[in-house]
């Protein structure tokens, strides 16, 4: 123990603005972490572990300040960090996180692997959380099972980002420092575990290939994702020779897409590592949800037949140049009438059917799945396609006709039969007009397109 570092009984005893420490729940690298209470009042308080680690304290507050409204990662108080009075060193406050990491759950089943669907429903709810802080320009660099929270009542937290500015920073000493100190600390480790920390934790063996030479992006994120999920799906660490996961007999071939994300995941050349975590999120998605797309696809194959029993009313009206006799005339004037009031019907039976295609999507919990969106644009492309040239057909129809108009006012006659027709079967165009908006309303609540 370097003359620097801070007792932990000495941490323990600490007040913390008025919290007592109760319990400890976190021993990192550089840091503690101790549930503290003031009342009822449960919180968890983060500690360096010496003095040099201060500057990564303060590190994680200010990465959690900038993901406070993300509930995929731990939530920090007071937006600052407090320096005690006596000691000066620096701390925060983060929500107490009731449950176990994912190093602990893996160990309390002796490394055997998670089912697929738990898996990749841990992986898509660390994917949400980085996606955010790619954005805010944070790059986590540390994503191991210690740092994945499973809480009891199922949700996951990321927490642990307070390394996350050397992904920034041109002084790429402290983390080379860490790779190089945790080397030494876990070389000589030839259990599977250690009195407290599993071997499997060692921050070196989910490092990216080039965070030994301080380079920190979104591409090592990605690779310790993908590392990660191996892990689970797996068991295994040391994936340098990772098998495919369609070629191990528990996995299988039907979930041959998950070799992806480890072929272009696990690539040490980054210029090789060119999967996304959209692409990842895309996979899993697929995969979660397997069995409910079918239900999906047979409610599309029934819009796609309406859409064509509705529109093709339209086509099969043989719309007449002129009439030879008047009987001619008025049988054509029956034919259309019936068509259009069929058409009506069909136009709100279609409508119905898009709502109702838009009400699986969300029964069936499958707005993220990127297979689905694909299709329902399909299927609008497709309708917006027919319509188009259906509608011109309807409007050039009502334009043709001709309505028998009083000789002495010189205004159509409204009741003739052919008035009422045309009256009715404009109705009819403005209600299928009508249609596109409903359907383009459901596009936006599908996030298919913007309301913009």
């Amino acid at each position: 123990m370097e003359s620097n570092d801070f007792l932990e009984d000495e941490l323990f005893k600490i007040d913390y603005e008025g919290y007592k420490p109760i319990e400890k729940c976190g021993n990192g690298f550089f840091s503690y972490v101790f549930k503290v209470i003031k009342g009822n009042d449960v919180k968890a308080v983060k500690v360096p572990k010496n003095y040099k680690y201060y500057n990564l304290i303060e590190r994680g507050v200010e990465a959690l300040i900038k993901l406070k409204d993300n509930p995929n990662v731990v939530d920090i108080y007071f937006d600052e960090c407090i320096k005690h009075p006596q000691k000066r060193f620096p701390y925060y406050f983060m929500e107490y996180l009731d449950g176990k990491n994912l190093e602990e759950r893996m160990a309390e089943r002796n490394v055997n692997p998670l089912s697929i669907d738990r898996s990749c429903s841990i992986i898509l709810e660390v994917i949400k959380a980085l996606k955010d802080a790619h954005i805010k320009g944070i790059c986590h660099g540390d994503i191991r099972p210690c740092n994945i929270f499973i809480l009891n009542d199922g949700r996951i937290k990321l927490t642990d980002f307070d390394i996350y500015r050397i992904a920034f920073s041109d002084d790429k000493t402290n983390f080379k420092e860490k790779i190089e100190t945790s080397l030494k600390e876990y070389r000589d480790l030839t259990d599977i575990w250690d009195e407290e920390v599993p071997k499997f934790g060692a921050p070196l063996l989910w490092a990216a290939p080039e965070h030994k030479d301080g380079i920190f992006n979104e591409k090592g994120d990605i690779f310790q994702v993908a590392k990660n999920l191996y892990f689970m799906l797996t068991g295994i660490v040391d994936n340098a020779n990772a098998v495919p996961p369609s070629r191990i007999p528990e996995i299988g071939k039907e979930f041959a897409m998950l070799d992806e994300i480890f072929e272009y995941g696990l690539a040490g050349p980054l210029e090789y590592r060119t999967i996304t975590l959209e692409h990842i999120e895309n996979i899993l998605n697929t995969i979660l949800h397997r069995n409910k797309i079918p239900i999906f696809l047979d409610v599309v194959n029934k819009l796609n037949q309406s859409i064509d029993f509705s529109l093709d009313k339209i086509v099969n009206i043989k719309l007449p140049t002129s009439y030879s006799t008047n009987q001619d005339y008025k049988e054509k004037l029956r034919e259309i009438e019936t068509n259009s009031k069929g058409m009506m019907n069909n136009s709100s039976k279609l409508i119905t059917e898009f709502k109702e295609m838009e009400d699986c999507v969300h029964r069936e919990g499958l707005t993220d799945v990127k297979m689905v969106k694909e299709e329902i644009d399909k299927i609008l492309y497709r309708f917006a396609d027919r319509f188009s040239q259906d509608y011109k057909l309807l409007n050039n129809w009502i334009d043709m006709v001709e309505i028998p108009h009083d000789p002495e006012t010189g205004y159509a006659i409204k009741e003739s039969p052919t008035y009422k027709l045309c009256d009715n079967f404009e109705k009819y165009v403005v209600s299928f007009k009508q249609a596109p908006k409903e359907i383009k309303d459901l596009c936006i609540r599908l996030s298919i397109i913007n309301p913009e």
